[in-house]
């Protein structure tokens, strides 16, 4: 546990330093947005928006129809309950939820394969190009950290525990739904109530969140739909992944 202390910690650091430095110090090869030279709200800016919005607002027709509601839902609790600002609520509830993430994916690694391998995956983790969202106001680190954990309890044959982390999961990204086909798998070799109403509760969380759409903007898949807005469209993986680099 220390060691997956040491390594949040370290990471924050680094990650927050990094920004604090980019924000004030090496604008200097095109002009900033006034937001982008301000370093708290650099790290809550871009999608962070969108979150914080419905944290206040709910959902009405607009581009955060794309987003999920339990990371609003929980930054509106931490922020009434605690009596903090929009930033700091958000922030400590992401960064804190990759903590436990962190923690999560080490338990798994260690129980699966071995320390060393659980001591890597972290540093990997915290390393990878993309890491610096698991510093901003987004739901990645929720994610992760509900995911992991719903698998830890599920390999200890707590499936029922770990239920209310697959409806939270599914409310809180649409990658919610990738949960479904490796917890099915476990169902179908488990054949127990537990496992099956696990693999189910991502699925029937996604499906919860699309009758509150239909409520709310008239359009289950809204979520889906908006994503025109960025220029979106579907597209298979591969092809998407060749975009990248053409």
């Amino acid at each position: 546990w220390r060691r997956v202390l040491v390594v949040w910690s370290a990471s924050r650091l680094a990650v927050l330093s990094l920004g604090l430095l980019l924000t004030t110090q090496l604008g200097w090869h095109r002009a900033l947005e006034p937001w982008q030279t301000k370093f708290f709200r650099s790290i809550t800016g871009w999608d962070s928006v969108y979150y914080l919005k419905l944290s206040h607002t709910g959902y009405h027709p607009g581009k955060d129809l794309a987003f999920f509601p339990f990371y609003p839902a929980t930054i509106w609790t931490t922020r009434e309950v605690v009596r903090v600002g929009d930033g700091v609520a958000a922030l400590a509830i992401s960064n804190l939820a990759v903590l436990a993430g962190l923690a999560g994916m080490y338990v798994l690694a260690r129980d699966r394969l071995s320390e060393d391998h659980a001591r890597r995956g972290i540093l990997y983790l915290v390393l990878s190009p993309y890491a610096f969202a698991l510093a901003m106001a987004y739901s990645e680190g929720l994610f992760l950290a509900l995911a992991t954990w719903l698998f830890v309890l599920s390999d200890r044959r707590r499936d029922l525990w770990a239920v209310p982390l697959g409806l939270a999961a599914g409310l809180t990204r649409v990658t919610g739904l990738a949960l479904v086909a490796p917890l099915a798998l476990r169902a179908w070799r488990r054949r127990t109530v537990g496992s099956w109403l696990l693999a189910a509760s991502p699925l029937a969380a996604f499906g919860v969140h699309a009758a509150w759409l239909q409520h709310a903007v008239g359009d289950p898949l809204a979520m889906v739909h908006v994503q025109s807005r960025w220029g979106g469209h579907p597209a298979f993986p591969f092809v998407s992944l060749a975009d990248e680099f053409l």
